[in-house]
């Protein structure tokens, strides 16, 4: 969505789970920027990437406590990237 909606970054979240869709708590996020020709495909592959990597350093840094959880902003809901 984000391509489609002509923004120029987009990122991922890791987030606690609970009860509700998309609803816990946010844990970390990164960004990265939408080329101006970027294609889907590229994106999500990009997406994959720093996916990955954030969800190493969000395993680590629970295991040691570093992790300070936010609560999601409820007026602004999460949309796909793609």
């Amino acid at each position: 969505m984000a391509i489609l909606n002509g923004e120029t970054r987009t990122g991922v979240t890791t987030m606690r789970i609970d009860a509700g869709l998309d609803t816990g708590d946010m844990l970390l996020k990164t960004e990265i920027e939408i080329g101006p020709e970027e294609k889907r495909r590229r994106t999500r592959a990009r997406l994959a990437a720093v996916g990955a990597d954030l969800l190493v350093e969000t395993l680590a840094g629970l295991a040691a406590g570093a992790i300070v959880r936010r609560s999601r902003t409820p007026h602004r809901p999460p949309t796909p990237a793609c």
